[in-house]
């Protein structure tokens, strides 16, 4: 009898036991099993430290930045080679697991897939993880940035897909120095180059002109009229000549309450702008912050990508409306969705400043003014329903 059971027990047994073993915690070939798992920041010396300003606080040590693989996140020292990997799927999103010895671009092929999506489209977010890179002060992350940024301007890279890249590869040129950074400026060069000549030129009757011209004759659309005056403060500092500003139906809503947004532009220049752009009603994104200057989480509609490029012509002096958004506030149980081009604050009733910025604007064709604009920020009221 006793040998009938222990033999049931084996049966029982040994299937979880198989069963464990195949279930092995593993993430991208790292065995999380064999790794400290941890919430607490002081249990990750090497990528934490605390805070000499604020010394109960911890702060991410100036060699560290993340960098997002799939849906999980690696916090990286470029100087010790050495990682924790969080939010892994099926774990604990807060957990971290590590440390892991070794350099995170080489055990996970990261500087291929890097120059892949830079090769393939804009990747912004490729971007950005290649300026921290250079800001970690790390050497051998200069170079690697280095090199992927010379590979996303490679000649065999279509010429739009480079010149996506050029405001943050130039931006970050800027910042460096040193012989190594020649070949670098030579590439961004020669795509501006490439770009100038891949420019079409429009004739003068494809540019339509601003408010006042369209009035005359009789095409002013009545979304394009502002329903209230655009005061003087409201205009942002111009760029390259142009200047914009948002304009409010109210400045005193009600929480839920939808408020009307003109944007226009201006030329506060002295000689004609001419521009081109394609869907400012999602281009322009509101910047919302609380009187501290906190900001708020924004809520908005789902970029469609499909609208056609329009081309203006300003005048000095002359003003444009280029959208008519929307935008309320209301706190996070509103879980409603947005219209096209609206956006809402997760904010109850308070004081806030809302300004408006759009996206570079690069122009279409030659002549074509370029640059990037943010609106005045306006003092909102909110009131409670």
């Amino acid at each position: 009898m006793k040998a009938t059971v222990f033999t049931l027990a084996l049966a029982v047994v040994l299937p979880f036991v198989t069963l464990r073993a195949a279930d092995a915690r593993v993430f991208e070939g790292v065995k999380l099993d064999e790794l400290k798992q941890t919430q607490q920041l002081g249990s990750m010396p090497e990528i934490y430290e605390l805070d000499p300003e604020n010394p109960p606080r911890f702060r991410m040590r100036n060699a560290v930045f993340h960098v997002p693989l799939g849906p999980a996140w690696l916090t990286f020292n470029a100087e010790l080679n050495s990682f924790y990997l969080n939010k892994i799927p099926g774990e604990n999103a807060a957990d971290y697991f590590g440390p892991v010895a070794g350099d995170i671009f080489e055990v996970f092929k990261l500087e291929e897939k890097f120059i892949a999506e830079l090769r393939k489209d804009y990747a912004p977010d490729v971007e950005y993880r290649v300026a921290l890179m250079v800001r970690s002060g790390s050497e051998k992350m200069r170079e690697r940035a280095l090199r992927i940024m010379m590979a996303g301007l490679a000649p065999e890279v279509s010429v739009r897909t480079r010149v996506a890249h050029l405001p943050r590869f130039r931006d970050l040129a800027a910042t460096l120095q040193g012989d190594d950074v020649a070949p670098l400026r030579a590439a961004i060069a020669e795509t501006e180059q490439r770009y100038s000549e891949s420019i079409p030129t429009l004739p003068d009757s494809a540019y339509s002109p601003g408010n006042d011209e369209l009035a005359r004759m009789g095409k002013l659309q009545d979304w394009m009229k502002p329903g209230v005056a655009v005061p003087d403060a409201a205009w942002g500092e111009a760029s390259n000549g142009m200047r914009a500003a948002a304009v409010f139906s109210t400045t005193d809503p009600k929480q839920g309450e939808e408020v009307s947004v003109w944007l226009l532009f201006e030329n506060a220049g002295d000689k004609e702008i001419r521009f081109s752009f394609s869907d400012m009603m999602q281009m322009a994104r509101p910047i919302i912050t609380r009187a501290d200057g906190t900001v708020i989480k924004m809520k908005g509609s789902w970029y469609t990508g499909l609208s056609p490029i329009l081309h203006h012509k300003l005048k000095p002096g002359e003003r444009l409306t280029v959208a008519k958004k929307s935008l309320s506030f209301d706190d996070k149980d509103n879980t409603g969705t947005v219209g096209f081009g609206g956006n809402r604050a997760v904010a109850g009733p308070g004081e806030y400043r809302a300004r408006y910025d759009t996206e570079q604007i690069n122009g279409y064709a030659k002549g074509d003014w370029s640059g990037r604009l943010t609106t005045v920020g306006t003092k909102i009221i909110v009131k409670g329903r």
